[in-house]
């Protein structure tokens, strides 16, 4: 049986997603980023105002991911409009998505519940217990191979002290009860490794 126009434009975007994030410079933001961010949705979905938006977040918040670039996010939410959009979803959906994907460069608030949500589970690596999160940090320096330890450290140092400065890292009260006092614990000792 043939597949319908649509049902191939799904295909074909499944397969332009993996082959985004299996590109060889990605050790943490691959695919495995996204699994694990889907099975964190799938314990929290009850929360979102609007699941389908957040779930569509989650899989293409990362897809452009060029550690030499300060635009990824920008270019992210470019790329999904514009995929959403020749998949045939309403422009409300399109610019709702894309809004979300922008947040997540963790610079500001978030202005609604969904973008929050979203954002806590991006952030909830930081929640895991200690050998995962030393693995995503070994991950994170594979991916910045290009940058020298001295600066590696101070620009990684200084993102962290940007979190551990919040007052809460994670805004739902399920994520929050769930990773905020160990993604504390975990980011005290990474700024001391850092810093050492």
């Amino acid at each position: 049986m043939k597949q319908s126009g649509i049902q191939t434009g799904v295909s074909d975007v499944y397969k332009d997603i993996v082959n985004h994030y299996s590109e060889q410079h990605r050790h943490y933001h691959n695919l495995v980023h996204i699994y694990d961010a889907l099975l964190e949705f799938d314990e929290s979905k009850q929360l979102a105002q609007n699941p389908l938006a957040v779930e569509l977040a989650i899989w293409f918040h990362d897809i452009i991911y060029d550690t030499k670039a300060s635009n990824n996010e920008e270019r992210s939410a470019d790329f999904t409009y514009e995929t959403l959009d020749g998949l045939g979803f309403t422009k409300t959906v399109c610019e709702l998505v894309s809004q979300m994907i922008v947040a997540t460069k963790h610079d500001c608030k978030p202005s609604d519940s969904d973008t929050e949500l979203l954002i806590d589970i991006d952030l909830s690596i930081l929640g895991q217990p200690p050998k995962r999160f030393t693995s995503y940090e070994r991950e994170v320096r594979a991916e910045y191979v290009w940058v020298s330890d001295l600066d590696f450290k101070e620009r990684r140092s200084v993102i962290l002290n940007l979190f551990l400065a919040r007052k809460k890292i994670y805004s739902t009260d399920l994520l929050h009860k769930k990773y905020e006092r160990k993604a504390r614990e975990n980011i005290r000792w990474s700024i001391q490794r850092l810093t050492q």
